[in-house]
């Protein structure tokens, strides 16, 4: 009886040919699987005995001719999938040596409710042979293998805006943000404003305070009087902010940064000193023609 791969205590493989008396009998055993460490094992896949295969791990033997006995033995290594969406950890498991594993994700955007999202984002892996196309990956199992699938938390984020001062100034829609961005600047409108210090978007509800304050300005002109219904332009370092004068000159309540220099822009001339240069003017003019015409009586 002539044995090739026998495994021994589950642990050492030999090849041996035993001499045993003719008519005597054999029971040929063997495990089913031996793990060898390192997220390796074989698993038993049948017996060739005289070259023919037969699928069993007890075979009894009447020895009454030379039996050449192959255990025949598949080597399997352990994939582990890492998946936080917990869709595709169902994959881990023991795959033969040089099989082919397709790994595919099927919803790269997954909903969770309360305006949170996962996003897909890519692979990772410590395989050496393998191929990542769009949203699948395929890797051939000749070691042991880790796969981590990556994904972003995302929140349809708002930002509650407050002045440096407290008043609540509006509610910014900001879309769809990944966890742990920095958000430096929110624009209002058409200008920018920085916030007083940077926020790290960690949820759907987030609020801010902006380097800016309500406030109005009495815009004057040239003879130091207000310039009423007037559009006037506040320009604060490369921004400008559009305002609208009233009656006393002065504007709407405007928000003004408070980390930058503003300068007014407005005509030189307003309505009212028009009207007293105007007013003035036909005094002299009526004076003027007051006196040549007693002069001429």
């Amino acid at each position: 009886l002539i044995l090739n791969d026998y495994l021994v205590d589950n642990r050492v493989f030999v090849s041996a040919s035993l001499p045993l008396p003719i008519g005597s009998r054999a029971l040929l055993t063997s495990s089913t699987e031996v793990y060898l460490g390192n997220n390796t094992l074989l698993r038993f896949n049948g017996l060739l005995v005289n070259n023919e295969y037969v699928n069993t791990t007890e075979l009894p033997l009447t020895i009454n001719q030379t039996y050449v006995v192959n255990y025949i033995w598949v080597k399997y290594y352990r994939l582990q999938v890492i998946d936080g969406a917990n869709l595709l950890t169902n994959l881990s498991g023991w795959y033969n040596e040089d099989s082919i594993v397709n790994i595919t994700v099927s919803r790269p955007v997954i909903y969770l409710g309360n305006g949170t999202r996962l996003v897909f984002t890519g692979f990772i892996t410590n395989a050496t042979h393998y191929v990542i196309t769009n949203d699948t990956l395929i890797l051939l199992m000749d070691r042991p293998i880790t796969v981590i699938i990556n994904w972003s938390r995302e929140y349809n984020a708002s930002l509650g805006l407050y002045t440096v001062n407290g008043v609540y100034v509006t509610t910014k829609y900001l879309g769809w943000i990944m966890n742990g961005e920095e958000v430096t600047n929110v624009s209002i409108g058409s200008v920018t404003y920085g916030l007083r210090t940077p926020l790290l978007i960690t949820g759907v509800n987030n609020t801010a305070i902006i380097n800016a304050k309500y406030g109005t300005l009495t815009v004057r002109d040239a003879l130091g009087l207000p310039i009423p219904f007037t559009q006037v332009i506040i320009k604060c370092n490369d921004q400008e902010i559009m305002g609208v004068t009233n009656a006393y000159g002065a504007t709407q309540e405007l928000l003004i940064p408070t980390n930058a220099k503003c300068v007014v822009k407005a005509p030189p001339i307003g309505y009212y000193s028009i009207a007293i240069i105007l007013t003035i003017i036909l005094l002299i003019a009526i004076i003027y023609y007051a006196l040549h015409h007693s002069k001429a009586t």
